[in-house]
Parts: structure tokens; sequence; C-alpha cells
């Protein structure tokens, strides 16, 4: 019995000892000290400018409301430019074309007053209006052809002749006569003596600056010198001759 206790007892010592020898040391805390707090680096002094955007952003649409707004707002102002501009036209227009019939004016008076200094509108009806100074000749009726080549040509009795009236007023000198009975009396009888007109103007462009206007007057007159049949018949052949340009 003595023996039993004894060995309880060392079996009890012993594992006391075996436990005290495999506990484990007390746990110790340990908090790293935290790495030194690194300073961002230091911005440049000088200023750098932002960079747009690659895509720019889309404005928000103001809904159907508010884009017809905006369309009827654009559509008064383009109208209201389109006024003014139309309404400014007629204004300078205007004034251009009376500056151009002023400008007319001074020269076909300018033209007439050196007519009447050579004195070759004696007892020539003036005809003056708005916008216009032009001589009216008086144009020889019943004639013969070679007179009235000699009056489209040179002249009748030291007055100006048709071709160099026509030449500064063009054929305003017949078209302009007041009186309609007359006006048409002198363009029926002009254009029935166009023809001869027409030889004249013609050979004097292609050989008058080498010969002279009387020259040319008188080698027409001895072209259809020898013609039968009076003036009708010569104005048939210098129509054929010399034919109206298309």
């Amino acid at each position: 019995m003595q023996l039993f206790v004894n060995l309880q007892a060392r079996l009890d010592c012993g594992a006391a000892v075996s436990s005290a020898g495999s506990a484990l040391p007390p746990a110790v805390s340990y908090n790293p000290p935290d790495p030194p707090h690194l300073g961002a680096p230091p911005h440049p002094t000088w200023s750098v400018p932002p960079t747009p955007p690659l895509i720019m952003p889309r404005r928000a649409n103001p809904g159907a409301r508010g884009t017809a707004a905006t369309l009827a707002a654009r559509g008064l102002l383009k109208a209201s430019l389109l006024v003014r501009a139309v309404g400014a036209a007629p204004s300078a227009a205007a004034h251009d074309d009376a500056t151009s019939v002023r400008t007319a004016l001074l020269r076909d008076r300018e033209s007439v007053r050196k007519l009447r200094m050579q004195q070759k509108l004696r007892g020539v009806t003036l005809f003056e209006g708005p916008g216009e100074c032009v001589p009216l000749l008086p144009l020889e009726l019943g004639t013969g052809w070679a007179r009235a080549l000699d009056e489209y040509a040179t002249g009748l009795d030291g007055l100006a002749s048709v071709r160099e009236v026509e030449a500064i007023f063009g054929q305003r000198w017949w078209h302009l006569i007041p009186d309609p009975r007359e006006r048409n009396r002198r363009g029926h009888h002009y254009s029935t003596q166009s023809p001869i007109y027409r030889a004249f103007a013609t050979e004097l462009a292609l050989r008058g600056a080498a010969v002279g206007v009387d020259t040319i007057v008188q080698e027409v007159k001895n072209k259809y010198r020898a013609i039968k049949g009076g003036s009708s018949a010569v104005y048939i052949q210098a129509a054929i001759d010399y034919p109206k340009p298309n």
C-alpha cells in the first residue's frame, strides 16, 4: 500500500514537470514602427494648361419646344437680314441709275454743243426730256437712192450725217420723235433705204481707212448707177449684195 502511494506521487510529480516544461512562453506583442512619411515631390513652378478632352461633350437637347424656338429665332434673324438687304438694294441701284443718267445726259449735251458749233444742226429739232438730249434729223423723203446715200454717209447741205448722229446717239434720233405717225414714217423710210446704208458701211469698214469716206461713196454710186428700175431696184440689189447680218 505504501508502495502504491509513493508510485502515485511520483507519477503526479512527473506530470506536473512535463506540463510545466511544455507550456508556451507568454506572447509578446510587437508593433513595428511606421515607415517614414515620404513627402510628395515638389510641383513645378510653371503653369501647365489643361488638356482638352478628345471628345467634346454634346449639349443636352433642350427638347422639341426649345428646338423649335431656336429655329424660329434663327429664321426671324435671317428674315430680318434679308429684309434689310433687299431694302438697301433698290436705293443703291437707284443711286447708280441716277448717276448713269446724269452722266449720259451731260455727254449728250456736250455732243449737241459741238455739233451746233460746227453748224451741223441748223434747223434740226432738238429733243430734250428726262435724261435725253438728242437731235432729230429730218430724213428727206421722196429722194433717189444716191441722195439717200449722201444723207447717210456725208450729210446734206452741211448738216450732220445720219451715220455721224448714229455714232453719237444711236437710233434715238428717230425713236424719240414725239409724233407717232412721223416716227413710224421715218422708221419705215430708214428701213427701206437700209440696204444702200449697209453697202456703204461694209465697204467703209473694209477700205475706208485707206481711201476715205468720199471715195467709198463714189464707188458705191458707180456700182449701182447702171441698174434700171429706179431706187427700188437698187435697194433690192444692194440687199442681195449686202444681206443683213444674222
